[in-house]
């Protein structure tokens, strides 16, 4: 999934225990032909893998069903303030 370059936050986001971090994601229903059926996704901090955990989380939910979600999905990176997050989802 690609991410929106302009939400790149000015520094490294680093949290304190307890604290939060925010993320934007953008999902475009497509055509069932075209696109791939969503019934979960995992939204995870950048750098997730086996052998380097970068701490939890979060399982988002579709709706029953799931969703046919089409190429143009897209992320933001993690920040520190949900506005910082989100607003590059109604930029374009």
């Amino acid at each position: 999934m690609a991410v929106f370059e302009t939400s790149r936050p000015q520094a490294e986001v680093v949290l304190a225990p307890g604290k939060e971090a925010y993320a934007g994601l953008l999902l475009r229903q497509g055509n069932k032909d075209v696109s791939t059926l969503v019934r979960n996704m995992a939204l995870a901090p950048h750098g997730q893998s086996p052998d380097h955990d970068t701490g939890e989380g979060v399982l988002l939910q579709m709706p029953k069903g799931g969703v046919y979600v089409d190429d143009k999905a897209r992320v933001t990176y993690w920040n520190s303030s949900s506005e910082a997050a989100v607003s590059p989802l109604f930029a374009h």
